[in-house]
């Protein structure tokens, strides 16, 4: 999926769980209109559970910052897979995404680029995985994101819990701890990623036991 580093790419929660967040595109993401909305308030995740669907925010393309105009679109995006935390706090991750993102940026939200096609080249995934596209439109790009394939990815490590923060820690080296909030509601569990500095929501995943 998609955030913006400089390589312009989602703060993955590991490539495709980061996707997932990140990253994460998503089987029914709107642009933002519902993606976060449900604030976090913790509870037990032991348990297997489904993804149901998945979002990011533009914000993930402008460093975070609010955009005028600014619009993705996530419906020809297809996102699955399972999460499994355990009670001894180790958790297990997979899954998959493809299809296509579309989304509008204009270019004076973007810090240092100066053309749609320098935007575009700044995208991650880039290739083999995926390519983007952007077509200038006035002062803002209208950009396209294809998966070249199925973008699979299986995760693995611990856990822990405090309050509504839910902390992973890969089992990868090097890799850093992943702070999300969490909130569990009967056999719905909505998971997202925020902004440290805006407070705007980047990822939410939604998954179902």
């Amino acid at each position: 999926m998609i955030v913006r580093s400089r390589k312009v790419g989602i703060g993955r929660l590991i490539s495709v769980m980061a996707a997932l967040l990140a990253g994460c595109g998503g089987s029914s993401g709107d642009g933002g209109g519902s993606c976060g909305k449900v604030s976090p308030c913790g509870g037990s995740l032991v348990g297997t559970w489904t993804i149901t669907s998945s979002c990011e925010s533009v914000s993930n393309f402008t460093d975070g910052t609010e955009c005028p105009g600014a619009t993705i679109d996530e419906s020809q995006l297809v996102t699955s897979g399972t999460l499994v935390f355990n009670a001894d706090m180790t958790f297990t991750v997979s899954g998959t995404i493809d299809g296509t993102r579309r989304f509008k940026v204009a270019l004076a939200c973007v810090a240092g680029v100066g053309s749609c096609d320098d935007f575009a080249s700044l995208i991650s995934p880039g290739p083999p995985e995926a390519t983007t596209s952007c077509a200038t439109a006035g002062s803002a790009c209208n950009c396209t994101m294809v998966y070249v394939a199925p973008m699979a990815s299986a995760q693995a490590g611990t856990y822990s819990t405090a309050g509504n923060v839910l902390t992973l820690n890969l089992n990868s080296p090097g890799a850093d701890a992943i702070a999300l909030g969490y909130c569990v509601e009967g056999s719905t569990f909505h998971m997202s990623r925020t902004d440290a500095a805006t407070g705007a929501v980047i990822n939410d995943v939604v998954a179902t036991k």
